[in-house]
């Protein structure tokens, strides 16, 4: 492989590492067997990934939404450190709050006083028109002035991101959560596979979900190590 005459260049396997979170390197590229464990973020530590973070309203500072009424919506705010692959995503607050209309989840989201948010990732789906009100979750914040991002993607595609990004560059870590994001991180040490159906490949809906996503969207509305692809509704 050194010299060239092997299956795969040197080159191309380290470029296939960088690309790949190391559990998806492991099982594909080493024949590793898989985790056994249920756990989705296999590889997230509080030790790791959880510390105070220095604020800095100079950075960019990015948003992830998941829009919910009955169930909660959450709203993340991140600050990013660094460029290209070597950035990292810093979550400084979270929001979580259910019963309540967009226009007071936004009032509350914009008394917290944190710095305006570049762009918004969020879920597609919140393209559709509300039966009531007849505008769509993505029309109002449109509307209130928020640039937002959704980036369509499957939810395997969105978890390997976010693996991808725990793993990190050059042995530090692309994800660090400030612990005052007590809800995020409680769903990123709980959130599993249905142990039961192995064989689905789903994460289970008991309420860890709902963070989750809202990083998902914030993560994938970047690009895949750290490019940004722009997709506005």
């Amino acid at each position: 492989a050194k010299e060239g005459r092997g299956f795969l260049l040197v080159e191309d396997v380290l470029q296939q590492r960088r690309r790949s979170s190391a559990e998806r390197f492991d099982a594909e590229m080493l024949c590793a067997r898989p985790s056994r464990s249920d756990a989705v973020f296999t590889r997230f530590s509080v030790g790791r990934h959880v510390r105070r973070v220095g604020v800095d309203r100079g950075l960019e500072w990015v948003g992830g939404m998941d829009f919910g009424m009955r169930s909660p919506l959450v709203m993340l705010w991140a600050q990013l450190r660094g460029e290209g692959e070597g950035c990292v995503v810093e979550v400084v607050d979270e929001y979580i709050a259910t019963d309540r209309t967009m226009g007071e989840h936004v009032g509350e989201i914009e008394g917290r006083g944190w710095p305006g948010v570049s762009w918004l990732g969020v879920d597609p789906a919140g393209g559709a028109r509300n039966e009531q009100t007849g505008v769509s979750n993505i029309g109002w914040l449109k509307g209130r002035g928020y640039r937002v991002r959704a980036r369509r993607g499957g939810v395997a595609e969105g978890l390997e991101a976010l693996r991808w990004r725990l793993d990190g560059v050059g042995g530090e870590p692309g994800l660090v959560i400030d612990p005052r994001c007590a809800g995020l991180i409680e769903a990123m040490t709980c959130y599993h596979f249905d142990g039961d159906r192995p064989w689905s490949g789903a994460p289970v809906k008991d309420g860890h979900d709902h963070a989750v996503d809202a990083l998902r969207y914030l993560v994938m509305n970047m690009g895949w190590g750290g490019r940004v692809e722009r997709r506005r509704y």
